[in-house]
């Protein structure tokens, strides 16, 4: 039974080393579909500027810089079962990398799946229920949104 479409996003958030930005747990007796991710900035303003941004299965939780943002509820009342970690103050284990890709500071990434197969698919429990959004190497030092958006199965 569906629970709900959800988004967490981090907003304003300066980071200057390759952590973690934005993290999250699926709940032991769920399912996840992502179908977005993004990451944008606007202090940097040259255009030619790159970055690497990798989106990573985990299996150890990040340490996160407290007072994280909240999963969203796009389309009902119902409350997501979803953890959330942002800006790492010490790495998880590392799994399985999804995608590793460069992208342009001006224009920011956004991830999204052309049809419904390549739709990020995070289960509870195992190798596979800690999705994470990172940078892989130190970016330029910039303010940061960046963000999660989901169906949740329970």
């Amino acid at each position: 039974m569906a629970r709900g479409y959800f988004s967490v996003a981090g907003i304003a958030q300066t980071i200057s080393t390759a952590i973690t930005a934005l993290e999250m747990t699926c709940p032991s007796n769920g399912v996840l579909f992502v179908d977005r991710i993004w990451l944008e900035q606007t202090t940097v303003t040259a255009v030619g500027t790159r970055a690497r941004a990798q989106i990573l299965f985990k299996t150890a939780a990040c340490t996160g810089t407290a007072s994280p943002p909240a999963p969203t509820s796009n389309d009902s009342l119902a409350t997501s079962g979803v953890s959330v970690r942002w800006v790492a103050t010490a790495e998880g284990t590392a799994g399985d990398i999804k995608y590793d890709e460069s992208f342009d500071y001006v224009a920011g990434y956004l991830w999204t799946p052309s049809n419904a197969r390549e739709r990020i698919v995070v289960f509870g429990g195992g190798n596979h229920s800690i999705l994470a959004l990172k940078f892989p190497a130190a970016p330029t030092s910039a303010s940061w949104t960046f963000g999660f958006a989901w169906d949740e199965y329970v």
